[in-house]
């Protein structure tokens, strides 16, 4: 209650309403980007890339950018300026940059939209998260090696 709030009590979030779609796998991955107002999710099963409107609660348009699961999604924030740039980890072990700006405003397909592709981690991106004071993205994976597999941290240096 408002009371307890004043008093220092507990802030627990409130279901405001559900977004749902028939023939949508399971989602891994959720990213609000308020550029370009749009709730990105991602599914681990199909390395689908789905976007939804808040206003209409419908999804606005689904593209497939890994051929494995999408584990992690972020934004470019700092390094954007007016261009938004969506970084998605999968299971398949790459990770893309993508010109979401581009390709939401119709100027190129999603394909022609990945700005870089990456081999980050031999066996999967199990997680990546993006410090946009030190414009560095860290992406966890698993490194196989002949004597055992080992998780691995990447430090990378945004560019701008």
């Amino acid at each position: 209650t408002a009371a307890e709030r004043a008093d220092g009590g507990q802030h627990l979030p409130t279901i405001m309403f559900r977004i749902t779609a028939e023939k949508c796998p399971a989602q891994s991955a959720l990213h609000w980007s308020s550029k370009v107002e749009l709730l990105f999710s991602a599914s681990e099963q199909s390395g689908q890339l789905f976007a939804w409107g808040l206003e209409s609660q419908a999804r606005k348009f689904v593209v497939r950018l890994h051929e494995c699961g999408v584990t992690g999604l972020l934004e470019l924030t700092k390094l954007s300026g007016k261009t938004s740039f969506l970084v998605t980890g999968s299971k398949d072990g790459n990770m893309c940059v993508w010109d979401m700006g581009a390709f939401i405003e119709g100027r190129k397909t999603a394909e022609e939209s990945v700005r870089a592709h990456i081999n980050a981690h031999e066996h999967g991106v199990h997680c990546i998260v993006y410090s946009e004071a030190q414009g560095l993205v860290f992406s966890a994976g698993v490194f196989k090696s002949k004597e055992k597999n080992t998780s691995d941290v990447l430090v990378w240096a945004c560019d701008e």
